[in-house]
């Protein structure tokens, strides 16, 4: 799998090869300060619970390159204060029993008689909601080949970020005393005579601040390029993305956690 994540972001990626959080289970860890921590394998990826702060947001896609991958199937899902599920554990997580179709972000379970679509978008800025993306040809199911994990612009944790690299406001000067006025000449001109001063030009309107910029952390292991060409795509450079690489992880699986509400191996059928 290839991996895209900011730096300093708490992240818990609970993969299952079934819907329905059903068979084999892979958890994958992003930590503040150890990293990745984990893989998985995209022929293992039918189900999802994304366990993090609100604030968070992860994004799949089908592309093996980050290259156009706006133009092929992808999905976004946002971890949304109200949108959320509660673990056992007290933690904040979004469940998703089936990449291909919307249920709740609660919801332990897809409905098989009733398939609803997410919503669908034809760029990612356009996206609302908690949840919406792109379909097409290539199921979500089992042909995810890229993961990124970010803070939602704007979001608390973004904000928080901001608030924590922002330097220490410095205490104001104590304000100066006024001068004495200068006593009036006797034979000076009264005011009525002076000329009028010329009104001042309008300022022009300050630039608007440019997007702070975002870094990310890449990992690539044993992908197969879809077209020659750069890691990131030309979408990626325009929202500002520093690009650094990082040596691929092992992989983790099976490993035990607290057991949650919904996220957890349960009867159903498998694809």
């Amino acid at each position: 799998m290839r991996w895209e994540y900011e730096p300093k972001i708490h992240c818990e990626l609970w993969f299952f090869s079934g819907i329905n959080f059903a068979g084999q289970k892979t958890v994958v860890k992003i930590h503040p300060y150890g990293g990745l921590q984990g893989d998985v394998n995209p022929a293992d990826v039918k189900s999802v619970g994304v366990i993090a702060e609100p604030g968070v947001r992860v994004v799949f896609m089908t592309s093996a390159t980050g290259s156009d991958w706006e133009k092929l199937p992808w999905r976004c899902v946002q971890v949304i204060e109200g949108r959320t599920n509660k673990l056992q554990d007290g933690r904040t997580a979004v469940q998703i029993p089936d990449l291909d179709v919307y249920s709740e972000p609660d919801a332990p379970r897809a409905d098989p008689e009733l398939e609803l679509g997410f919503l669908e978008v034809e760029t990612f800025a356009q996206g609302k909601g908690w949840t919406f993306g792109k379909t097409g040809r290539t199921k979500l199911k089992q042909g995810i080949k890229s993961i990124r994990v970010e803070r939602i612009p704007g979001g608390p944790l973004d904000k928080r970020s901001e608030e924590d690299a922002a330097p220490a406001p410095t205490p104001a000067a104590a304000p100066a005393e006024a001068a004495p006025a200068a006593p009036a000449a006797a034979d000076a001109p009264a005011a009525t005579d002076a000329p009028a001063a010329a009104a001042p030009a309008p300022a022009d309107a300050p630039a608007p601040a440019a997007e702070p910029q975002r870094e990310l952390v890449v990992t690539n292991p044993d992908a197969t390029p879809e077209v020659p060409g750069p890691e990131v795509s030309a979408a990626s450079a325009a929202q500002h993305i520093t690009v650094r690489q990082q040596p691929p992880t092992t992989v983790s699986k099976n490993q035990r956690l607290p057991k949650p509400s919904g996220l957890s191996p349960g009867s159903g059928r498998k694809d």
